[in-house]
């Protein structure tokens, strides 16, 4: 092929400079650089790597953290409630009220300490408007409904605390590898369902 000479006027084009790899700049780069961008990566890679594994657990933990089924049937029997305690107007209406915002906040809860929390509202908020009911005098059909009620949401609390110690035995897991992992500061601490109470 021939080469033609330039145009006049114009200057002999360049050849683009060629291109250096990653291994041609890394060779060129100063020892005490690449010791130092080395030992950046290393220090960076543990807490990427126990936040992987933190993840990895918490995520095993939640295939057992099936609460919506509970929660709801929980919050079913507060609704019950107050259907049965709407017909007493004698009856203390803050205690109904208190349930009613119980209820609510159980149906809202999301995550396992917000569950937690609800859950020992709702106990406490039943508890209050089946002693105000019992208190207040009753039909005997009411009474026998009320029993019914008490009785089904036992039965889904201790449903529920079931799933949640199932959940507690994964979930121990990551918190103990939480409290013995560098950097955990970067992360949230696993929560357990305190079954206490």
């Amino acid at each position: 092929m021939q080469q033609h000479p330039p145009a006049e006027g114009h200057p002999p084009a360049k050849a683009a400079p060629k291109r250096r790899t990653l291994y041609q700049r890394l060779h060129l780069m100063p020892l005490s650089v690449g010791l130092l961008l080395g030992l950046v990566m290393a220090v960076a890679s543990v807490p990427v790597g126990n936040g992987q594994e933190l993840s990895r657990m918490v995520n095993k933990a939640m295939a057992f953290w099936q609460a919506d089924a509970y929660v709801e049937g929980l919050t079913a029997q507060a609704a019950n409630l107050i259907k049965i305690a709407d017909r007493y107007p004698q009856a203390d209406p803050k205690a109904r009220q208190a349930l009613a915002a119980a209820q609510v906040n159980e149906r809202l809860a999301q995550g396992v300490a917000d569950v937690q929390k609800a859950e020992r509202e709702l106990l406490a908020a039943m508890q209050k408007e089946l002693a105000v009911l019992m208190a207040s005098g009753v039909s005997p059909e009411d009474e026998h409904n009320i029993q019914i009620i008490a009785t089904t949401f036992n039965d889904y609390r201790a449903k529920l605390h079931a799933m949640a110690r199932d959940y507690n035995r994964v979930a121990l897991l990551a918190v103990d590898a939480y409290d013995t992992m560098p950097f955990r500061w970067l992360f949230p601490r696993p929560a357990l369902y305190d079954l206490g109470g």
